[in-house]
């Protein structure tokens, strides 16, 4: 594996974890070459949303509005994820690289939930502080293994197996544990 495939891995590694930590709901990710992209990560688009929610015995009101600017504050997120899996992992790739894929997708998010241009640094901000937790990191190198794993068999990542990656790593995590313990519930 090449140094370059190793930091590309990564970087997806990233996208598909958070995207996973931030409940959007994901397809794959693989780091084969599509077009001008070294690899990518697949969510579903899932723009429905309910206007009432069950609330005990009737239903409340849900505004739509700040549902969908939700959604798309996530998928921003996510994209910027890269970027801080990039700070991290590979400062020198990530003074050097343009990543229009990934600002493309930033940009049209951006517009499609009328988020104005000063949200991005709060978004950026989110996405390193994401990154940068311990069990997420765990998470990302693990995942990074498989898509390098993957990438070797001309393969990609199913969701599931991802959701499995991120969920042995938070069930190994000593804070995690300890948090279990003291709740009370069985080892």
């Amino acid at each position: 594996m090449n140094k370059d495939k190793n930091v590309v891995s990564l970087h997806e590694a990233a996208h598909a974890i958070s995207a996973i930590y931030l409940r959007l709901k994901l397809r794959k990710a693989t780091i084969k070459a599509k077009g001008r992209t070294d690899g990518y990560v697949e969510t579903e688009p899932s723009t429905k949303i309910r206007m009432f929610r069950r609330k005990g015995d009737g239903y409340a009101i849900v505004d739509v509005e700040a549902k969908k600017r939700q959604f798309f504050e996530k998928n921003i997120i996510m994209a910027f994820a890269g970027f801080a899996a990039d700070k991290l992992y590979s400062p020198a790739r990530w003074k050097s690289v343009r990543y229009s894929g990934d600002r493309s997708y930033i940009e049209s998010f951006r517009k499609k939930g009328k988020i104005p241009k000063s949200e991005l640094p709060r978004l950026l901000a989110e996405a390193e502080r994401l990154v940068s937790i311990p069990t997420v990191q765990n998470a990302i190198v693990l995942t990074a293994m498989g898509l390098e794993r993957a990438w070797k068999s001309d393969a990609e990542v199913a969701a599931s197996t991802i959701r499995s990656i991120y969920s042995w790593s938070l069930k190994t995590d000593p804070r995690y544990l300890q948090t279990v313990r003291m709740a009370g519930t069985p080892r």
